[in-house]
């Protein structure tokens, strides 16, 4: 063995281990050897003369070594793959795609992987996923859905460890990623009506955000969604003002007035809008009633007319209606135009906005027409006057004959001139005057009658008797007609009228007293006779005295 000095040698692929001395039952250590790796040993012995080899040994016999395994030293080879994506559920999704560590590196046979997600920032769970079997070429891990839901908007850590049998390699980072926004967990946290600030025809709300957790992403805007009675639903889009975590007060403008409203909040980010929605009410105010009901005209008599009023839109009443206001004037009378009629106003109770009301208009006068206009009355006050009808009351017997009569009479005639009624005595269009005249000092049933026509646009007519005894009374009688039934008469209205006198038409018959040729009175004539003997059409007047003519 000459010096016991070995030389170390060493060919390729081999390991020579150099013994600076033998020494019987010596250990030798080999280092930097593979784990998980056979190795073949083999021995030689050698002799040595000046530290050279001089002779080399025969070979021992080969026996094998396996290094046992240990942990992987790298979790990968490689830069790993970070995305982020939604999927088809709106889930956010993060996919990591990874290559195995060399073979070097994995000390062993790879059984599986583990990928952890920690959130940077917030509570959120850390979610770990698990690869029971390596794939010695790539290796792809998805959070996103179930046990490996992750929240949308929220960045994570990620970390890779490789395993074998032995264990697992330390955590080695793959990088940060921002998965992609979801949609909202939740709509808010709260939904208050600001009832200070609530119009006829606006609602002011605030809305607190969802809580970080359920925000899932950056919330863009919030959607409102709200219906009423009266209008159908309607979304509005109200973008977020600020910062996302601050406080967001949106108004609801141009609503219908004294109307609840059902509103239903949803908060948004990029990925789409929360399906959990949170659900508040607010009643806008009442304001005056936006339109008048237009009545309708039932029927119509002389002095009434009857009217049905029509309910309001819901969308018009803006309140309860309490009342109607009828307003009434009249424009014309039997033909004539009133100017500056005075206006009428009556106020009719409504106990069911939702029915029409029938309402008689009472004391009206007859052949008039009239504006009849109604306007509503609310808790807000009275709305505008609706559409304004007309309505014509019946024509009826006219009250009075005329409104002014002139009457001049001569021997044997009487000229009577007639002026209209009044108009509010017409109660119609006067078509024509009906005149009577009958003697009654001296007593006659003889009566005469004229029919005089009223030409229309004329206020009067004559009517001319003749052929009449002279100073005689008479009874003058009118009526007033209508022109569309000239049997509706006014009552009679009379007065007397004299003619004037002239002379008798007609003496007395004479007698003479028989005596009278009695000597005794031979300077005296009685003269006897009879004023009744005169017939009375000849007399033409009172008798005031007799005169006797002796020829």
């Amino acid at each position: 063995l000459g010096n016991g000095t070995v030389l170390s040698m060493q060919t390729t692929g081999n390991l020579m281990h150099t013994l600076g001395s033998i020494a019987p039952n010596s250990n030798v250590e080999f280092t930097g050897l593979m784990p998980n790796t056979e190795y073949n040993f083999q021995s030689r012995a050698y002799t040595m003369f000046n530290n050279t080899a001089v002779h080399r040994g025969v070979p021992s016999s080969l026996f094998r070594i396996l290094t046992p395994m240990t942990r992987p030293s790298s979790s990968f080879s490689g830069s790993p793959s970070l995305t982020s994506s939604l999927a088809t559920s709106k889930d956010a999704m993060i996919g990591v795609s990874f290559q195995s560590p060399s073979v070097s590196e994995r000390h062993g046979n790879l059984t599986g992987f583990a990928v952890i997600a920690t959130p940077t920032t917030g509570s959120w769970p850390v979610r770990t996923a698990t690869l029971d079997s390596a794939n010695l070429t790539g290796n792809t891990v998805n959070f996103g859905s179930g046990d490996l839901d992750i929240v949308g908007g929220a960045t994570y850590s990620i970390e890779i460890r490789a395993c074998t049998s032995a264990g697992c390699s330390d955590l080695a980072s793959a990088g940060n990623i921002t998965a992609v926004s979801e949609v909202p967990a939740s709509s808010a946290t709260n939904i208050t009506i600001n009832r200070t600030a609530v119009t006829s025809t606006s609602v002011e709300i605030a809305i607190a955000p969802p809580s970080e957790r359920d925000r899932n992403g950056v919330i863009t805007h919030y959607n409102l969604t709200f219906s009423s009675p009266l209008d159908a639903s309607e979304i509005r889009q109200f973008d977020v003002v600020g910062n996302q975590d601050d406080m967001q007060t949106v108004i609801l403008r141009q609503l219908e007035e004294f109307q609840t409203y059902t509103i239903m909040t949803a908060a948004c980010t990029s990925a789409g809008c929360s399906s959990n929605v949170m659900v508040s009410s607010a009643m806008t105010l009442s304001a005056t009633p936006t339109l008048g009901p237009v009545p309708r005209l039932v029927q119509t008599t002389s002095v009434m007319a009857e009217l049905s009023i029509p309910a309001l839109p819901l969308s018009k009443r803006n309140g309860n209606i309490t009342q109607y206001i009828v307003t009434l004037q009249r424009r014309e009378v039997s033909g004539v135009g009133v100017v500056n009629a005075l206006q009428t106003e009556l106020r009719v109770t409504v106990t069911d906005p939702t029915d029409s009301v029938q309402y008689n208009l009472t004391a009206l006068l007859p052949a008039s027409q009239y504006a009849v206009n109604v306007r509503a009355l609310n808790q807000a006050g009275e709305g505008p006057n609706g559409t304004a009808i007309t309505i014509t009351t019946n024509e009826s017997v006219p009250t009075s004959s005329y409104d002014d009569l002139t009457v001049t009479a001569g021997i044997r005639n009487v000229l009577i001139q007639i002026e209209q009624p009044a108009l509010d005595s017409r109660n119609g269009i006067i078509g024509h005057f009906q005149v009577f005249l009958q003697r009654v000092v001296p007593t006659s049933t003889n009566v005469t009658s004229q029919n005089v026509t009223l030409i229309q646009g004329s206020d009067t007519v004559e009517a001319n008797f003749s052929s009449l005894h002279e100073h005689s009374v008479y009874s003058v009688s009118i009526q007033s007609c209508l022109l569309s039934d000239g049997n509706v008469c006014s009552p009679l209205m009379s007065s007397n009228i004299t003619t004037l006198s002239s002379g008798a038409d007609a003496a007395p018959t004479l007698s003479f007293d028989a005596s009278s040729n009695n000597v005794t009175f031979k300077s005296t004539v009685i003269v006897n006779f009879n004023g009744s003997s005169i017939p009375i059409d000849e007399l033409n007047g009172i008798v005031v005295s007799y005169e006797a003519i002796l020829t």
